[in-house]
């Protein structure tokens, strides 16, 4: 297998606030195959591409972003998500952590 065994797709809009915390949550996951998150921002014009660019430093876990030029929709975000994603599997979550990432493994 080429790729890792998951990857978690978040689409985010004015998502600066919610996002960190959640990524935190899904690196510090044990996942047999290794995981990536793919994170897709929607047109946000808070601080949610500073954020992410922050993420990206930090990352221990590979981390693809996306940056859209303007709101398209969660629709089109998570469609954005899934053509960068190379895990066998992919897990959609909302940026607010609604759901938690441990309960896809």
């Amino acid at each position: 297998m080429s790729g890792p065994a998951l990857s978690f797709v978040i689409p985010l809009y004015y998502s600066a606030e919610t996002i960190g915390p959640l990524v935190k949550r899904i690196e510090s996951l044990v996942i047999e195959g290794g995981h990536e998150i793919i994170l897709v921002n929607d047109g946000s014009r808070d601080a949610t591409a500073t954020v992410c660019r922050q993420l990206l430093k930090e990352a221990q876990v590979p981390i693809v972003y996306v940056e859209h030029a303007r709101n398209f929709g969660e629709h089109n975000a998570v469609l954005s998500g899934w053509r960068q994603a190379k895990g066998a599997h992919i897990v959609n979550l909302d940026d607010d952590g609604q759901n938690p990432p441990d309960e896809a493994v």
